[in-house]
């Protein structure tokens, strides 16, 4: 329980190339952000409460095989960094706006029961309609009564990438995301934010969704926004940059 939970351990892994993170998604997500292990291969072995890199290694039922059999490949993946006005954070997934506010309602009550009951909070009691302002490499858009912005590397469908993106590229060099935006009366956005949630599952990109990609994605708001990276709540904010930065090679089934 430090601030860096990997630090020295490069003095006992030596030159060991390849590196299975047994953890959570908050593990592996240390683990992009630990430059000792840029150039290390990373596996991800899921022991920890989250499940969006979970989803991400081990599509379908590949996780049974682990039990008899290790059927590793190794591909590059794209690492995103998130520049705000109070730092720097690699991560393979970011949320801004409502999305955001369930992390940080969940604090350390993780698991199922933690989840639901901070997403029922942030569904009935957090803020739901904020303008923003996206550049798309330089080109603007203007978002007015956005519910969440989500901007990704992991196709967890959770954050509303999967379904819409389908099979996100790992190693194409751009940010993909979705905005959650009503153009109806705000006071509806929670039950379309509900609506969006079954389109994501069936895969409908139509408004209320907006899915779009890009090299550098930097996003304004008028007020300040709460933003989370890999599960991590980070603050708020009212201007933040995410681009891709570097490739990790990793480990998958």
């Amino acid at each position: 329980r430090k601030k860096n939970m990997y630090s020295g351990i490069e003095k006992k892994i030596g030159k060991v190339k390849n590196i299975i993170i047994a953890g959570g998604d908050g593990s592996f997500e240390s683990a992009l952000a630990y430059t000792p292990f840029a150039k290390k291969r990373l596996g991800f072995f899921p022991f920890g409460a989250g499940n969006a890199y979970y989803s991400y290694f081990y599509k379908g039922n590949r996780f049974n095989y682990l039990r008899s059999r290790f059927p590793f490949h190794e591909m590059p993946l794209d690492v995103l960094e998130v520049s705000w006005e109070k730092g720097k954070f690699q991560t393979g997934l970011f949320v801004a706006g409502l999305d955001a506010e369930v992390i940080r309602l969940v604090g350390n009550k993780h698991g199922f029961v933690g989840y639901f009951s901070a997403g029922w909070q942030a569904f009935w009691k957090c803020k739901s309609d904020y303008n923003i302002t996206c550049l798309i490499d330089g080109k603007k858009k203007t978002w007015k009564n956005c519910m969440a912005v989500t901007l990704a590397k992991i196709p967890y469908f959770g954050y509303g990438i999967r379904g819409l993106a389908g099979e996100v590229p790992p190693n194409d060099g751009q940010v993909h995301g979705l905005a959650y935006v009503n153009s109806h009366f705000s006071l509806s956005n929670r039950f379309i934010r509900l609506w969006a949630l079954i389109l994501v599952h069936i895969g409908q990109a139509k408004p209320p969704l907006f899915s779009f990609s890009g090299k550098k994605i930097v996003v304004k708001s008028e007020v300040p926004i709460p933003i989370q990276a890999g599960g991590e709540f980070l603050g708020l904010s009212q201007k933040f940059t995410v681009k891709v930065v570097r490739k990790q090679n990793v480990l998958v089934i």
